[in-house]
């Protein structure tokens, strides 16, 4: 549906690591979301631990704000309902988990995450796209239509090369989504803001009135080339992305769904 799918950490910046060496013994992993744009936030972000590292010991805030003006990023008053705690995960792991009272309102999230142990201090830096809900729930999986690669063999549902070494993702399965792909295929360095407008960009057979909201099952997506996807701004990405999100939101209120068509 939403990004509840696995997101990469968006954008990783280690901003603060104390020097000693069982520090390195603390990691933190990917951040799963398991909300909805318009829903309190509910999110988990792995966290590994050492041997002799105890999960009770690991204290989380937010950063301050000196740290998000330091790094040029908006920290949106809604971030400070945000609320930590070190639990067991769902697959029996710690992990940091990220609740809200407050429902999400903002579609581009950047969190700076301080974490604390006995040996050290990081904070690091996660990019959250919160994806709309659905708008209507797809045809069942039998009415979606094969998709070939452009020289007619089937893609796989990872990132495939095809001859000239243009590289294609597909096709497109019921129930995903622009940003969580994005999020996966992203290059080092590269945000998932900017990935997803990258994508969008490069595609624009796969979207169902222009809309990147709005990406069409069946279809498959053509991997932008690197530059192209340095070349848009984080600030460019976002802009975009929030206008996207008003227009589909718009669209939401008054629209009756195209038939087999979004993912």
């Amino acid at each position: 549906m939403t990004l509840r799918t696995c997101l990469r950490a968006g954008g990783v910046l280690l901003l603060a690591l104390l020097a000693t060496t069982r520090a390195v013994a603390l990691g933190l992993g990917e951040i799963t979301v398991h909300s909805a744009l318009g829903q309190p936030m509910d999110a988990e972000v792995a966290l590994r631990l050492a041997e002799h590292e105890k999960a009770e010991d690991v204290r989380v805030r937010l950063a301050g704000a000196a740290a998000y003006e330091r790094l040029h990023l908006q920290r949106p008053q809604v971030l400070s309902d945000l609320r930590f705690s070190v639990e067991k995960g769902r697959s029996g792991q710690p992990v940091i988990r990220i609740r809200s009272h407050e429902s999400m309102r903002e579609p581009a999230l950047e969190l700076l995450l301080n974490v604390f142990w006995h040996d050290g201090e990081i904070v690091r830096q996660y990019g959250v796209l919160l994806d709309p809900p659905p708008l209507f729930t797809p045809p069942s999986a039998a009415a979606v239509p094969a998709t070939a690669a452009p020289t007619g063999t089937p893609t796989s549902k990872r990132a495939a090369a095809a001859p000239a070494q243009v590289m294609v993702y597909g096709p497109v399965q019921r129930g995903e989504v622009l940003s969580a792909i994005a999020q996966r295929l992203k290059p080092e360095g590269v945000s998932t803001p900017q990935m997803t407008v990258a994508l969008f960009q490069a595609n624009p057979h796969a979207f169902i009135g222009g809309n990147m909201n709005r990406l069409r099952w069946g279809t498959s997506l053509y991997m932008p080339s690197d530059a192209a996807v340095r070349a848009i701004s984080q600030g460019e990405a976002v802009r975009l992305i929030q206008a996207h999100y008003e227009a589909w939101r718009a669209h939401r209120k008054v629209a009756v769904p195209e038939a087999g068509a979004e993912a």
